[in-house]
């Protein structure tokens, strides 16, 4: 069932990743999350039609409005299928077609969820099915492609055909052909009609996770720091360019440029060209969880410390970020014992890629949950809750560097802007970081820029802004003994990352914001 936020008015729009889509020009709200359990994390993309977003989640494939969030169908409608929905769900005609973990591909009828067809695959599948014209085409763990008819699922060949040098990564459709890469680091076109390969093209290096992305009528590799176009009719090079850092994932391709992303988790954008359209990369702070989405002047990229983050393509401007927080709240951590792996998770990482229509985005989470962002319809109009998590608020402390105080800022409804927060001692600005679960750190000692408290009362002021506008400034008194124990509890934590900053710490951003 849907959760829906303030009283929210729901309008929600989508589309696949693979359709070109509007502008939004800032930040969103969150409007309403739709939710339900897994214990396996779905993966693949949404499909929709006008009316209805499709999504498969777990045991069953789920037809949501995307009006209100509520749910259409589910298939199967009565006790959950025996296997799992690993790969999403694709949507060709009046056909959502799905495939399950038990080797079986099902054609489901768009209106009711109701079977039209399913096809028992030979061996395991990798990936997710395509859509290649009439054809729906799957790789398979044998190094197989096979090709069945998107309309009854009949067999489109009479048998898979092998690839001998070894299918890397994911396939694409292009018009009648697949694209995908082999373990001889080759970019190969096949046609689905006749099974004959139309071109190869050798590269020095291609990643395990390949997922040649097709705009137009050019197809696009990362390949080591490199980002190449070719053209997608005969493989022969458009350009290539030098990112000048390990790339990780796959490129986003729109009329708007190329979005590619680095293992440290920095964005670099480039035009129709090849030219970069910004001479720095921006650090969001994380390494990516899932590929970028770039259009209408904006990338969408999704990282592993729970963020989802809106930069402008041609500034490199953060123009909106937000983590993404588990449906049950956690409780914070009270002091280091016991394992930091029996703590709840504080943040929930993507499944796969955002999708942006208009002024709306939806972002499917690896809990099974669909949140869904609309600027013009959803309502924000409470600031962010901070806390003092250690010390607690009015604690007599010793405070003997290296100090450390701890606090959380967050924001469910369109998140924390964390280029205004920022956080003073009496008067002074402190220097913070933050962790991977989300602590915002100041820290007091010899060596760093927030030289150790002086005994007596300290007040700590916190000003902190959500993307809206809406502001909170909240005070704590800790009083600073140094004639107390030496007894220093703290919350666990996973070490500093998240893209903290010297103006109060925060998710991600350019200059490490």
């Amino acid at each position: 069932m849907p959760v829906k936020f303030r009283s929210l008015l729901t309008v929600v729009l989508l589309c696949s990743v693979a359709v070109s889509v509007a502008q939004s020009v800032g930040p969103s709200p969150l409007a309403w999350r739709w939710s339900q359990n897994t214990a396996v994390p779905p993966g693949g993309n949404l499909s929709a039609n006008n009316d209805i977003i499709f999504a498969a989640v777990g045991a069953r494939v789920y037809a949501i409005d995307r009006d209100s969030g509520n749910q259409r169908w589910r298939f199967p409608a009565a006790a959950p299928l025996d296997a799992n929905f690993r790969t999403g769900c694709v949507l060709g005609d009046d056909t959502v077609v799905a495939a399950a973990d038990n080797k079986t591909i099902f054609g489901l009828n768009a209106a009711d969820g109701t079977v039209k067809w399913t096809y028992e695959a030979s061996v395991g599948m990798i990936g997710a099915p395509v859509l290649v014209g009439k054809y729906v085409v799957f790789a398979q763990s044998d190094n197989s492609l096979m090709a069945i008819y998107a309309n009854n699922g009949q067999a489109a060949w009479l048998a898979p055909q092998r690839v001998f040098d070894g299918i890397q990564g994911f396939i694409t459709g292009y018009l009648d052909n697949v694209i995908f890469a082999t373990a001889r680091q080759e970019l190969w076109s096949v046609n689905v009609g006749t099974q004959n390969k139309n071109w190869s093209k050798r590269f020095s290096i291609l990643p395990g996770d390949s997922r040649p992305t097709v705009f137009g009528d050019s197809v696009y590799v990362n390949s080591g720091t490199f980002v190449t176009a070719l053209s997608a009719i005969d493989g022969s090079k458009r350009w290539e360019s030098d990112a000048n850092m390990a790339l990780l994932r796959n490129p986003a391709v729109s009329a708007g440029g190329v979005a590619v992303l680095s293992r440290e988790g920095n964005l670099m954008t480039f035009d129709s060209t090849g030219r970069k359209m910004f001479k720095d990369p921006v650090a969001l702070g994380s390494p990516p969880m899932v590929d970028p989405l770039i259009t209408g002047g904006l990338v969408l990229a999704a990282t592993q410390n729970g963020f989802l983050h809106m930069v402008d393509t041609k500034t490199g401007e953060v123009r909106w970020n937000f983590q993404v927080k588990p449906v049950v709240k956690a409780k914070a951590p009270s002091s280091t014992s016991g394992s930091s792996t029996d703590k709840p998770p504080t943040f929930v990482q993507a499944a796969s890629t955002p999708v942006l229509l208009g002024s709306t985005i939806l972002l499917t989470a690896r809990d099974g949950s669909i949140l869904a962002f609309d600027k013009n319809n959803g309502v924000d109009v409470t600031p962010p809750e901070v806390t003092m998590v250690f010390p607690a608020p009015g604690d007599q402390v010793k405070g003997k560097p290296p100090f450390e105080v701890f606090f959380t800022v967050t924001d469910e409804s369109s998140g924390v802007n964390t280029k205004a927060l920022s956080i003073d001692v009496d008067g002074t600005k402190v220097e913070t970081t933050t962790t991977r679960d989300g602590y915002i750190v100041a820290k007091f000692s010899n060596e760093s820029k927030n030289r150790p408290l002086r005994d007596g009362r300290r007040v700590f002021t916190v000003n902190a802004t959500d993307w809206l506008g809406n502001t909170i400034t909240k005070k704590f008194l800790l009083v600073i003994d140094s004639t107390l124990p030496d007894t220093r509890p703290r919350p666990n934590n996973s070490g500093a990352g998240g893209g903290g900053s010297r103006e109060g710490g925060g998710g991600g951003g350019r200059d490490g914001r």
